[in-house]
């Protein structure tokens, strides 16, 4: 640590000094934007898939999920049966979209 014995005087100063001091200049005011309302867009029914389709995905999630489950458990399907809980997991979110 440097104490004020050991640092000379003149380099101790309030305010730092710089040779060129810069004006402040006012940056030009940005553009108003006026909010317009959204479009309106057409709803379609056929993006949204029905609950048949929902239901069957579901139940295939969860079957894949029961298959899987057991094979988890048991130590020599355990490289098979995780990703089958993972992948029926994710086929039983797959009907939320």
């Amino acid at each position: 640590m440097i104490t004020e014995e050991r640092m000379p005087l003149d380099t101790i100063t309030a305010e730092p000094r710089a040779q060129h001091t810069r004006q402040r200049r006012r940056l030009p005011e940005p553009e108003r934007r006026i909010p317009q309302t959204p479009s309106p867009q057409p709803v379609s029914s056929s993006r949204a898939p029905s609950v048949l389709w929902r239901l069957i995905l579901f139940f295939m999630g969860l079957g894949l999920l029961m298959l899987g489950w057991p094979l988890a458990v048991s130590g020599v399907g355990a490289f098979i049966g995780v990703p089958l809980i993972i992948f029926g997991l994710a086929l039983m979110q797959a009907q939320e979209r």
